[in-house]
């Protein structure tokens, strides 16, 4: 009758050991479903070492229900420990973590940008309060247009045209610029800008000094 419970503790028990509860359970169940029927249909009788004598009958198979019962019991406790909990845990740390797709950018050339005029800086084409697009680029009002997925882009709420100093780490310069654009992702803030001799360029917002009015640096 606990030919089951051992075939499962001496093979599976020991080759599978992180899942040597469910397999241990296995074997109750087999056990218990192989001793029942045993002792219920044929009258075989159960022999332990826990207790003296053999047992019969209905106490036999009241036996053999209790130890399918803690198989079942075995293999509920694996699931809910080893496959449940992890998985809920990893599903509400992947909700912290999710993925964004970032739209492709397409930035104009410089040859469709002429010098600024300061006189009149603040008459500067731009585009304010909403996102660019292919066609604001090619009417000098916008720098960069993202296409693709814009679900989670959103324009960043700066007053526009606006003057700026651009801090270019790498060869630690700082150029005079008018900010012309300004969007964002959940990842990047993203500006464009107009060279006051010509042509454009495109920056993060944590690279600019935004200034309220143009100063000695706009010559």
């Amino acid at each position: 009758m606990y030919a089951p419970f051992m075939a499962v503790y001496f093979w599976a028990g020991r080759r599978f050991k992180k899942a040597r509860l469910k397999y241990y359970g296995y074997g109750f169940v087999a056990t218990g479903v192989t001793t029942c029927i045993g002792a219920k249909y044929f009258g075989l009788a159960i022999a332990g070492r826990y207790w003296t004598g053999a047992v019969a009958g209905e106490a036999a198979v009241s036996v053999a229900l209790l130890v399918l019962t803690a198989g079942v019991v075995m293999i509920a406790i694996h699931y809910i420990a080893f496959v449940w909990i992890p998985a809920a845990r990893h599903a509400r740390s992947s909700e912290g973590k999710k993925t964004h797709k970032i739209p492709s950018m397409s930035i104009a050339g410089d040859k469709l940008w002429g010098p600024v005029d300061m006189k009149h800086w603040k008459t500067t084409p731009c585009v304010s309060g909403r996102l660019a697009t292919e066609q604001d680029v090619r009417e000098e009002r916008a720098t960069f247009y993202l296409s693709g997925d814009r679900s989670e882009l959103k324009p960043i709420l700066i007053p526009l045209p606006a003057c700026a100093i651009h801090h270019e780490e790498k060869e630690k310069r700082a150029t005079p610029v008018i900010l012309i654009q300004a969007e964002e992702t959940p990842k990047i803030k993203t500006v464009g800008f107009r060279y006051l001799g010509g042509g454009n360029g495109v920056c993060t917002l944590a690279e600019l000094e935004i200034l309220k009015e143009p100063d000695g640096r706009f010559k």
